[in-house]
């Protein structure tokens, strides 16, 4: 499972710096490379520089919202997995898609490790 794991480019963006810790060393914990954005403005700057494989994106943020990021990387033609993570599920809705996940706050550990997983196991 490593060598997956290996090339693996996940982008955690959240303005919450507890949440983003606990994410990046989880996901390194599994092994996964991880970058860190503080706010949406942080993420499309690093959307810009290099896509990831997989996006973890909070929803409500002090600068934009996850959907403005979302929607602005859409526009610009990026498309990569996206988990939105909220505790208001019902604002992500429209934007769900094929490529675009709602993960609840309070998150269960596993199910976001088994859905990034999946992320991997599908380009594998």
């Amino acid at each position: 499972m490593t060598h997956r794991k290996a090339a693996s480019d996940i982008l955690i963006v959240d303005d919450d710096p507890l949440i983003t810790q606990l994410l990046q060393e989880l996901l390194r914990d599994e092994g996964y490379f991880c970058r860190v954005a503080c706010n949406g403005g942080g993420a499309l700057t690093a959307v810009a520089r290099a896509a990831p494989a997989v996006l973890l994106l909070d929803y409500y943020m002090a600068d934009l919202t996850g959907g403005d990021v979302l929607t602005r990387l859409r526009a610009h033609g990026h498309i990569f997995p996206v988990a939105i993570i909220t505790a208001s599920p019902e604002v992500v809705w429209p934007l769900l898609d094929t490529h675009t996940v709602c993960i609840p706050k309070p998150f269960n550990i596993d199910a976001l490790l088994n859905w990034v997983d999946q992320q991997f196991e599908v380009k594998a």
